[in-house]
């Protein structure tokens, strides 16, 4: 995800490079949203600081018997309250609608990438040997593979769908041997550390690499028995008291709206709490796109 800060910061050099990316503008939006974001949030900070010095002085208008000035002040905090709710209502739909733009927005591209619209635009860096002239029609990859016996892709597809392919003997063999040189060059000669990662992450990993919620559709998840996803009969029942208790307290606090703003009690936020641990730390996994 691209950083607010930065595009703040340099809004004129982000749209050039979502321009290039074949996008309009838009840092305006984003430093909209951004702007009420922050907003919300000083205003909150002062209403707090009001609201604490507003209750201190209640108690002591009370202990100088000064109801009329104590009234006045529980008032204050009253409406002060209410204020504070509807701005932390503002501030949660500004911080979603950034963080939404901030997800779906391409990576900067780099300054010495060529720009165009397909593979046609491509510049070629360098050209190494001699393209060699055939006197015959070469065929592909995929049709020596199968006249060799090296690629079964009709097996593949029974057992995995289409666009898969079983590679057998040599060629599976040589696979195997480049993705070994390809390591040992590497790390060997230029210096990078072989890592092997987990394969499976959670939706965090894949929002911080940029591959969510862009490229959706093209990765391949999975999910345990119990998730925000799961229908079992158990998340079903601990869903519905959840629910149950936070239609009960939106019903009460409509039903008590002269007592000012009222705060989720601490027992509906642990249910809360207990049922998002519960479900959303063992809920779905991903596939890195280099596990595929």
């Amino acid at each position: 995800m691209l950083d607010i800060k930065w595009i703040r910061e340099n809004p004129t050099a982000f749209d050039a490079a979502m321009a290039r990316r074949g996008r309009g503008a838009e840092s305006p939006k984003l430093l909209a949203l951004d702007e009420a974001r922050r907003k919300a949030l000083a205003t909150l900070q002062e209403c707090q600081e009001r609201r604490n010095v507003a209750s201190k002085e209640i108690g002591k208008a009370m202990g100088a018997k000064d109801m009329a000035l104590a009234d006045s002040l529980k008032a204050e905090v009253s409406a002060l309250k209410d204020k504070m709710a509807a701005i932390e209502a503002e501030e949660r739909t500004a911080a979603k609608e950034l963080d939404d733009l901030l997800a779906s927005l391409p990576n900067i591209p780099h300054v010495d990438i060529p720009d165009g619209k397909d593979e046609h635009d491509n510049v070629e860096i360098r050209s190494v040997g001699d393209k060699p002239r055939m006197n015959f029609k070469p065929r592909e990859h995929f049709e020596i593979g199968e006249a060799l016996g090296m690629m079964d892709f009709d097996k593949a597809a029974q057992i995995s769908g289409s666009r898969f392919t079983i590679l057998k003997g040599k060629l599976a063999r040589l696979e195997r041997a480049i993705g070994q040189f390809f390591l040992d060059v590497h790390t060997g000669e230029h210096g990078y550390e072989e890592v092997v990662p987990p394969l499976l992450v959670k939706d965090d990993a894949l929002y911080g690499t940029g591959q969510l919620p862009k490229f959706k559709e093209d990765l391949f998840q999975t999910s345990k028995s119990k998730g925000l996803y799961d229908q079992s009969e158990e998340f079903q029942k601990d869903f519905a008291t959840l629910r149950e208790l936070e239609l009960g307290w939106d019903k009460y606090r409509a039903n008590n709206s002269d007592k000012g703003y009222l705060p989720m009690p601490d027992f509906i936020l642990k249910t809360i709490d207990d049922f998002l641990s519960k479900y959303r730390e063992s809920g779905r996994l991903w596939l890195i796109p280099t596990s595929e």
